[in-house]
């Protein structure tokens, strides 16, 4: 017997070749086990003291001696389809996660419906079905992402970070192929920049979590700032709450606060930074002054601060805030110069800036993500004697 025959029949443990995941034996798999036999025999020369140093033409034909030497069929098995991430789990149900499960999860269920697992998904809600698979244009869930932000039925609600373009184009793709839930990424062949949306979806709401509520673990997660949340919200009644049931993240909003909420204000809640993720400072009384104060808020996720008197020159301050996804100035002082400030902003989805003086033509040429205004504006922010409409934080 060879000596190529002998290691490939006698001593396959002992060099090294190990049973792995391949691929079926296309001429490319076959490739790629040879150059991985390749490197083990090679290691195992090197370390055999009785074994003489070999050229690489012998190593190779050493390592095609093995190939022969053992059958195909001897080889691991490929990855079943069924063992393949799916579609849903890697692209789909991180979009919506990121996007609907806030309003339509385990805690809360508008319409009830809905979109934390794929039991819910597929069982839709008070309306219907979410979707219809192989018919986009019947598919509830993509009708009410693409109407108009002024429309009521949209979703997400317009104040809240919407679903970027790819994300909408991902997910008319899975439903037009079929909505299955085994549907594998390859099967889709969908182009790479579908794919890399759902690398940019915040981290924090697109991953996974619990189906379950765990109020223990809620506690838990609350417990550090427990007392302040609860000090402040004694000092501003309505304003502060929990973004739901099962989260620890807060939201703030001043809108019933108006023009008695300032720069001392806010920056009582400091404390808040590492989970205030919603501050609606709208027609409240801040300035300049309370820049320094935004940028340390850097969980932030939506921030609208129209009809205030801030200026371009918060806006450096912003910086920090690597989170920020929707950020409104309405009817605030920001003029062009302000919108390259802007461009620091890695996850901005949404800029409102009507009413303001910046230029169409500024806008546009700055890349940046601006929304035009979706309702009639008013013509002047309120007095400082009104006091705004009340909003509720968990529209």
């Amino acid at each position: 017997m060879s000596e190529a025959a002998r290691i490939g029949s006698g001593r396959r443990e002992e060099a090294g070749v190990r049973r792995t995941s391949l691929a079926p034996q296309t001429e490319a798999g076959r490739l790629s086990h040879v150059d991985e036999t390749s490197r083990l025999v090679f290691s195992r020369n090197r370390i055999g003291a009785r074994q003489p140093r070999r050229s690489l033409a012998r190593l190779v034909a050493s390592a095609a001696a093995i190939l022969l030497a053992r059958p195909l069929s001897a080889a691991a098995p490929a990855v079943s389809p069924a063992e393949r991430p799916t579609a849903y789990e890697q692209l789909v149900a991180p979009i919506l996660r990121a996007r609907c499960v806030e309003c339509h999860g385990e805690a809360k269920r508008k319409g009830r419906l809905a979109l934390h697992t794929w039991e819910t998904f597929a069982k839709g809600g008070a309306n219907g079905p979410a979707f219809v698979a192989g018919k986009t244009a019947e598919s509830e869930l993509l009708i009410r992402l693409k109407l108009p932000l002024a429309e009521e039925d949209h979703m997400p609600p317009r104040d809240e970070p919407q679903p970027a373009p790819a994300e909408l184009a991902l997910l008319e793709r899975w439903i037009a192929a079929g909505a299955s839930p085994t549907a594998t990424v390859e099967s889709l062949q969908l182009p790479a920049d579908l794919i890399a949306a759902v690398a940019r979806l915040p981290a924090s709401r697109a991953r996974a979590t619990v189906a379950t509520l765990d109020l223990a673990e809620v506690e838990k997660l609350r417990a550090p700032l427990a007392a302040t949340v609860a000090a402040l919200q004694q000092k501003f009644p309505g304003a502060l709450s929990y973004e739901s049931r099962s989260s620890a993240a807060l939201h703030f909003t001043a809108a019933g606060l108006g023009r008695d909420f300032g720069d001392a204000e806010l920056a009582q809640l400091l404390p808040l930074a590492s989970q205030l993720v919603r501050l609606d400072l709208a027609a409240t009384a801040i300035t300049d002054r309370s820049g320094p104060v935004l940028a340390r808020l850097t969980a932030l996720r939506v921030l609208r601060a129209g009809f205030t008197a801030i200026s371009d020159d918060t806006l450096p301050a912003l910086a920090p805030l690597t989170a920020l996804e929707a950020f409104s100035v309405n009817h605030t002082a920001v003029t062009d110069r302000g919108l390259a400030a802007l461009k620091k902003l890695p996850a901005l989805r949404e800029l409102h800036l009507a009413g303001t003086a910046v230029s169409p033509d500024a806008a546009r040429k700055s890349g940046l993500p601006v929304v035009a205004s979706a309702a009639p504006e008013p013509l002047s922010p309120p007095s400082p004697t009104e006091t705004p409409a009340p909003s509720s934080p968990n529209r």
